[in-house]
């Protein structure tokens, strides 16, 4: 994998095509600011959340509320404007 340093500046106004090369060139981004690093672009491994199921007992009441934030995720909610 592919190391690349990018300023801040640099990485704000190129933001698309820096995620296009971290998810399909496979690089590493780090982006500095004044010359020190302060965040990494890396390209997510597809598991999400469920890959830590391995970390923690399957009992965890982590895995619980994951389920359920999981179960809510497609659930669209009507938005009511509250009339003045």
């Amino acid at each position: 994998m592919q190391t690349v340093e990018i300023t801040l500046a640099d990485a704000k106004s190129r933001f698309s095509e820096l995620v296009n090369r971290v998810a399909y060139g496979g690089e590493r981004i780090v982006i500095t600011k004044r010359g020190k690093p302060v965040a990494i672009l890396s390209a997510a491994s597809g598991k999400g959340l469920g890959a830590v199921k391995g970390w923690l007992s399957e009992k965890d009441d982590f895995f619980k509320d994951l389920e359920e934030l999981e179960k809510r995720r497609h659930v669209r909610h009507l938005r009511v404007r509250k009339s003045r």
